[in-house]
C-alpha cells in the first residue's frame, strides 16, 4: 500500500530567521514518510537562502527550493507548514504575498501547521477568529483579541489547522505534523493527535 504522504508537495512557508528546529524536526518526519517538503521563501533572500536561528543566534542556512512570488498556485501543494521563529514570523506577517499565500491555502480547504510566533500570520490574514488554538505564550492576548479560543496544550488540532506553542514542543510538533497531515482533516470539531506516543525519526 502507497504512504498517505507518499510523492505530496508540501510548503514550508519561512523568511529569513526562521527556528531552526521547528523547521528541521517536520521537515525530516515528512521526508522520512515519503513526502516532498519544499522551503520557501518570504521576502528578498542574500544568495537565495534563508538563515535559521536557535534561540537569537544565527546558526546556519537552507536554500530556498523556490520564492514565494514562483508558486503559481497553492493547489500545486497538499499543506502548508509554518515553522516557528520571531524574526521570520515578523517579517512574514508584513509580506503581503504570505499573508495572500495563507488566505488562498484556507480557501483552497489546505491543512495548515502553525508554530509558534508564526500565527501572528493568522492573526494578520483574519484567519484566527473562531480557532481554537494555541501559539507562542507571547501572543495569547493577540490570538484573543482577534477572535481565536486560547488552549494551554502544546499542541492543537482544531478543523484544518494544527497548532503548536514553540521550540520546547518542536518533537510533539513533529510528530502531529505527520499524523495531521497524513490522515486528513476533520470538517468540524476538535481531534487529538497522540503525539505522546510517536517517536520522531533520527
Amino acid at each position: 500500500m502507497t504512504p498517505p504522504l507518499s510523492r505530496k508537495r508540501f510548503a514550508f512557508l519561512a523568511a529569513d530567521g526562521v527556528e531552526e528546529a521547528s523547521l528541521a524536526g517536520p521537515w525530516r518526519v515528512l521526508d522520512a514518510g515519503g513526502g516532498m517538503p519544499e522551503l520557501v521563501s518570504s521576502g528578498p533572500l542574500a544568495g537565495g537562502r534563508i538563515r535559521t536561528m536557535q534561540g537569537l543566534r544565527f546558526v546556519g542556512s537552507r536554500r530556498a527550493d523556490l520564492a514565494l512570488s514562483d508558486v503559481a498556485d497553492v493547489e500545486e501543494y497538499t499543506g502548508v507548514v509554518l515553522p516557528g521563529g520571531l524574526v521570520s514570523a515578523d517579517a512574514m506577517r508584513l509580506d503581503p504575498l504570505a499573508v495572500a499565500f495563507l488566505r488562498a491555502a484556507v480557501s483552497a480547504g489546505k491543512p495548515l501547521a502553525v508554530m509558534g510566533h508564526s500565527a501572528w500570520l493568522l492573526i494578520e490574514a483574519d484567519l484566527a477568529n473562531g480557532q481554537l488554538m494555541t501559539g507562542a505564550p507571547s501572543l495569547r492576548t493577540d490570538l484573543l483579541n482577534a477572535g481565536a479560543r486560547w488552549s494551554d496544550d502544546p499542541v492543537v488540532v482544531h478543523r484544518s489547522l494544527l497548532t503548536a506553542q514553540g521550540a520546547a514542543h518542536v518533537a510533539a510538533f513533529g510528530a502531529a505534523v505527520r499524523q495531521f497531515l497524513a490522515t486528513g482533516v476533520s470538517a468540524q470539531g476538535t481531534r487529538r493527535i497522540d503525539w505522546q506516543k510517536e517517536e520522531m525519526p533520527s
